[in-house]
């Protein structure tokens, strides 16, 4: 069952680019249906610019496994992260 619709002007879809995109929203936050070339309907929220795909937590830290060491020095044997933070 569709809750909120949003219409967009463009939305990147997996084809590429479209025009005038109507997007429906589940009761659960789930999106029902994307659905192109649709008139803005009159009880649509207007969007007012381009809809891309969310990037949801798109970063890394591979870069630290590669520094992992080269800084690091250890006061005794038994140093480990637990040492290093309760000083």
């Amino acid at each position: 069952m569709t809750e909120s619709l949003f219409w967009a002007p463009r939305a990147w879809l997996p084809g590429g680019w479209r025009d005038s995109v109507l997007l429906e929203m589940g009761r659960d936050g789930h999106w029902v249906a994307v659905t192109p070339d649709v008139a803005p309907p009159a009880q649509a929220t207007a969007l007012t610019g381009p809809v891309l795909p969310g990037l949801v937590d798109a970063h890394s830290h591979a870069f630290q496994r590669a520094f992992a060491g080269l800084a690091e020095r250890r006061e005794s044997e038994h140093d480990d992260f637990w040492s290093w933070r309760d000083r």
